[in-house]
């Protein structure tokens, strides 16, 4: 079976070996689960306008048996120093945020205490804006599932990837309030449009915190290995369940050494 995989920097993490990122090891605990074989295709989503145009050239190009979607809250929770310079600024302010933005992506910068003390006072005297609005995110990620499930016997699961605990959040005290009005409207909406649609809907908000372990070793949001690792014990459990709630996997095409479908695949399956 073939799983993409769409996720976050966290799934693509160059700091991390591969080996030890969610995508590399869902697959293999799917595979362990299943007692199917299990090959990965990761991809970092962005909710911007043309992500479904994007998601059709991927299900075409990977023709997937299983999709896993996940809705990450830093699209409309994480406040950006920068992203609100450019919006106050406009071209004027292009170049402070970019130095910013460059300097966060910088490990020897990112990730030093000085840094995120500078980023925090930055939170509190200029504030931050949101990459997208909620309605944003639920509008566009509404629209890449239907391109999905209009897919025949592709199976997909949502999943929501925030939690209640942000006790490891680097954001000023009245932050935690504003981010969780987000996302309740986020997932609760993406929730209710998965029960309609009946997508298989996996909720994150439960985990006790555990995403935030060791958080501070690095650059204040980005997952640690050991971390990765659990969620992606979760993201195969959630994917498990889809199998199941589908009455298991759709009969798989064959495929050569390349990936490509055989000649010998029936056509049923080469439309899917």
């Amino acid at each position: 079976m073939r799983l993409l995989f769409l996720g976050n920097s966290d799934d693509l993490n160059p700091e991390t070996p591969e080996e030890q990122r969610a995508p590399h090891l869902c697959a293999q605990f799917l595979s362990e689960a299943t007692g199917q074989p299990c090959e990965v295709i990761a991809r970092v989503i962005w909710p911007s306008p043309d992500l479904p145009d994007l998601l059709d050239r991927w299900l075409d190009r990977y023709e997937p048996d299983l999709v896993l979607f996940k809705i990450t809250w830093f699209w409309y929770g994480y406040e950006s120093v920068p992203i609100r310079i450019e919006r106050v600024l406009g071209r004027l302010g292009r170049p402070i945020a970019g130095a910013g933005l460059r300097a966060a992506a910088t490990p020897a910068l990112g990730h030093s205490r000085p840094f995120k003390l500078g980023r925090r006072m930055a939170h509190r005297l200029i504030g931050g804006d949101s990459p997208f609005t909620p309605k944003q995110v639920i509008e566009i990620t509404e629209l890449c599932l239907r391109r999905v499930i209009a897919r025949e016997g592709t199976i997909v699961v949502a999943k929501g990837t925030a939690t209640y605990d942000l006790a490891g959040e680097v954001m000023i005290a009245d932050y935690k309030p504003r981010f969780a009005a987000r996302r309740n409207l986020v997932e609760g909406s993406l929730e209710a449009f998965c029960n309609r649609l009946r997508i298989q809907w996996a909720d994150n908000r439960n985990t006790g915190g555990v995403e935030h372990e060791g958080i501070d070793l690095g650059d204040g949001l980005h997952k640690i290995a050991s971390v990765q690792e659990t969620f992606a014990r979760l993201h195969a459990r959630d994917l498990k369940a889809a199998i199941e709630a589908a009455g298991g996997m759709p009969d798989a095409p064959a495929r050569n050494e390349h990936g490509e479908l055989s000649s010998d695949t029936p056509i049923s399956n080469r439309s899917r």
